[in-house]
């Protein structure tokens, strides 16, 4: 849990334009759970590269995520991001049980 109670997640790291978000590995999130797969990927991830250039790369250990990297990220947009991530690993993480 983090200060404010909420469960932690990820470890996320913030440099220019480049956002970095590792699942904690004890939630062992599936990349095909449906809230990455069927909400994150295309509701989110894929609206921010058509719309805004946004490119990202999702790195898998086996059916694992392990890092979700999103590239050219224009500023603000990951405090709108922030969200969607955070419900997609909690529903995932859920499921893993």
């Amino acid at each position: 849990m983090d200060r404010s109670g909420r469960k932690y997640l990820a470890d996320i790291t913030v440099l220019d334009d480049v956002v970095t978000v590792d699942p904690v590995e004890a939630l062992q999130i599936k990349a095909e759970d449906p809230a990455i797969r069927n909400f994150l990927l295309p509701s989110i991830l894929d609206r921010l590269k058509e719309k805004r250039g946004v490119e990202y790369h999702i790195e898998t250990c086996g059916e694992l995520v392990r890092r979700i990297m999103m590239e050219k990220l224009p500023e603000g947009e990951w405090e709108k991001v922030k969200g969607a991530v955070r419900w997609a690993f909690e529903k995932a993480s859920e499921r893993a049980g």
